[in-house]
């Protein structure tokens, strides 16, 4: 039995339930469970998602069955932290009155002082 089968029959899903959690064809689904065919990247992340395991698992990397934090959980409740002041989980980062602030988030676009570029905003002669 595949670490696929096993998974999916310790879950007590059905291939038909696979396939309506990942949108791959219940033959195509039944293949890649015997080994007549391989994943691709795009099927291997949503089997991932629905069975709550890593992509390393299913490739035999880890034998870690526990999936890796999700992006934008996790990450973006740290980065919350960080920017209200809260917390200072990154080493030697500043205050939120400091002048690093992560890019591309919220608290970036609202933060004081300079870039990190160190490009002054305001005041600038064209």
């Amino acid at each position: 039995m595949t670490r696929l089968q096993a998974l999916r029959k310790e879950r007590g899903y059905t291939q038909i339930k696979m396939q309506m959690l990942t949108g791959i064809d219940q033959s195509d689904y039944s293949k890649l469970e015997t080994g007549k065919r391989y994943y691709t990247y795009e099927q291997l992340r949503r089997i991932a998602l629905a069975l709550d395991t890593s992509m390393d698992y299913l490739a035999g990397l880890t034998d870690e069955r526990r999936p890796y934090p999700r992006a934008g959980q996790e990450e973006e409740r740290c980065w919350a932290r960080i920017c209200s002041g809260t917390s200072s989980s990154r080493p030697g980062a500043p205050s939120a009155g400091g002048s690093w602030t992560p890019r591309g988030t919220a608290c970036a676009r609202t933060a004081k002082g300079p870039s990190r570029t160190g490009r002054e905003t305001q005041g600038s002669v064209s």
